[in-house]
C-alpha cells in the first residue's frame, strides 16, 4: 500500500477522511480479493455496519467523483503484482 501513501495528500485535497480510508480499504480489498463485484467487496468490507449498508456505501463511494481516478489507480496498483 505503499502506493497509496504517495497519493495521500493529493486524495486529502478533495476527499474527506472517510472517503481516504475507504479508498484504502477498497484498493487493498480488491488487490486481495481480485474482483470488483460489489456483493463481494461488501462481504468482506470491514465496517461495523450490516451487509447491505456495507453495499450502499461501497456504491455511493464508486458513483462519487472520483469514480475514473479510482479505477485508473487500482488498475496501475494491481499491474504492479
Amino acid at each position: 500500500m505503499q502506493f497509496l501513501s504517495l497519493y495521500e495528500s493529493y486524495f486529502k485535497q478533495s476527499l474527506t477522511d472517510t472517503q481516504v480510508q475507504t479508498l484504502k480499504i477498497l484498493v487493498w480489498l480488491i488487490t486481495a480479493q481480485k474482483t470488483v463485484k460489489i456483493e463481494r467487496l461488501a462481504a468482506c468490507f470491514p465496517l461495523p455496519i450490516q451487509y447491505e449498508s456495507r453495499r450502499k456505501h461501497i456504491q455511493r463511494f464508486l458513483k462519487s467523483c472520483i469514480f475514473e481516478p479510482f479505477l485508473v489507480l487500482v488498475s496501475y496498483y494491481h499491474d504492479d503484482y
